[in-house]
């Protein structure tokens, strides 16, 4: 099997092709979401957790107020 490097293009690391297979919007704030970026497991699970806080916090700050 061909390992090669490939660079996630949001972080700067470089990993195996199986590590950096997705796409993601790159910036993430693109608003046409037609330039890609490719990112790495590692990034992809940050991008995920921070998503995920973000909805637990919102909904928190729901239910304090009421």
């Amino acid at each position: 099997m061909d390992k090669k490097a490939v660079l996630c293009e949001f972080c700067s690391n470089y990993g195996c092709k199986d590590c950096v297979y997705k796409t993601m919007p790159y910036p993430v704030n693109n608003p046409d979401k037609s330039l890609r970026g490719k990112i790495c497991k590692t990034c992809e699970a940050k991008f995920y957790i921070k998503k995920v806080l973000n909805i637990i916090k919102q909904s928190n700050t729901i239910i304090d107020n009421r």
